[in-house]
This record gives structure tokens, C-alpha cells and sequence, in this order.
């Protein structure tokens, strides 16, 4: 899944941020593999994270510009024309404030992306070890838009029915109106 998801992610915004010196911030950046993928696509990055051992790791595997703090603190120099919260919101207190925060470091019509762990009702252990303080239904999101996009995956989308995306316990929202062409495309 993790592959698949990093995978879809890297498609979709090549696909909807176009140009030479595309730039993308990813928000809890963890050990750089997204940002990994999205630099052999092209990109420029930069990865935030508050834990220094997931950025020693992001720094062996990207040319990212690496900062250590708690994203509350960060203020990029320049906005970007995408930015990322990859399994992160689910941890933070203030998520709402989270998710402005990263849209107003965004350029007019940026994209952002964000994956969150689906459904309440498949809370387990595994969220409370992971530090998990919430699961999200997409209408959830959707009251998170801010003004950015509309969500685009609709329930299909994935190409999974309903029983596998359950037991898989991901839900994938891209904050932009066209990831469902990449579906239609085959990128999944």
C-alpha cells in the first residue's frame, strides 16, 4: 500500500503542477521517501519534520532542504506550488490549524495533498500506539477544505471495494479537483 500511495501521490501532481521549478513542502516529512520519489520526478523540496533521527534518514535519501522544528513554527521564504501532510494530521491537536497553515504557504492555485487513516469505527490499538488522536470520514476533510480545492477521490476511485479499503484502514484526499482523471487513466 505504502508504495502504491507514494506512487499515486508522485502521479498526481506531475500531472497537475506542470513547469520547470515546480517546488513542494512536505509537513512532517518523516524519512524523505516521498520527497526522494518526487526529486528523481524533477521537483524541488522541502521536508519539516520535529524528530532529527527521521531527517537524518530523509537527508541520506533527498537533496531537500531539511528543517527541524514543529511545523507551527516554520515559515517558508517563498510560497510553493504544492505542499503534503502524509499520515501526520491524525497526530496533531489542532489539525484545522495544521492544514491553514500549510495552505497559506501555498502559490494561488496551489496543490495540496493530504492522507489520513479512514473511519472512526476502525479505531484500534494500533491508533493508540501510533498516537493517533482522531480517524477521519471524508466528510471530515472536506469541512477542512479552507478554501483551497475540492477533494477529488470519491469511493471507487482506488479501484478497491469497500471491504479491502476497510480492512485497509487508508483513505487517500487530494485537496484539488482532478485526481479521479488519473483513475480514469490507469495511474490506479
Amino acid at each position: 500500500w505504502f508504495s502504491a500511495r507514494v506512487s499515486l501521490i508522485v502521479g498526481a501532481l506531475a500531472r497537475h503542477v506542470q513547469g520547470p521549478g515546480r517546488q513542494f513542502a512536505e509537513f512532517g516529512c518523516g524519512n524523505g521517501y516521498v520527497m526522494s520519489r518526487l526529486e528523481a520526478a524533477g521537483w524541488g523540496c522541502v521536508g519539516i519534520d520535529m524528530h532529527l533521527e527521521g531527517l537524518r534518514i530523509a537527508g541520506t535519501r533527498s537533496q531537500a532542504l531539511l528543517i527541524c522544528a514543529r511545523m507551527e513554527k516554520v515559515r517558508l521564504q517563498k510560497a510553493v506550488d504544492a505542499i503534503g501532510f502524509f499520515d501526520v494530521i491524525e497526530h496533531l491537536d489542532d489539525d484545522k490549524g495544521a492544514l491553514a497553515l500549510g495552505a497559506s504557504q501555498l502559490r494561488p492555485g496551489g496543490l495540496a495533498v493530504v492522507t489520513v487513516p479512514a473511519m472512526m469505527s476502525l479505531w484500534s490499538t494500533y491508533d493508540e500506539v501510533g498516537g493517533h488522536k482522531r480517524r477521519y470520514a471524508r466528510r471530515d476533510l472536506a469541512a477542512q477544505r479552507l478554501g483551497v480545492a475540492e477533494p477529488v477521490l470519491r469511493a471507487g476511485d482506488l479501484r478497491l471495494d469497500r471491504a479491502r479499503r476497510e480492512a485497509l484502514g487508508v483513505d487517500l484526499e487530494l485537496v484539488h479537483a482532478a485526481l479521479d482523471h488519473a483513475a480514469r487513466v490507469g495511474l490506479v
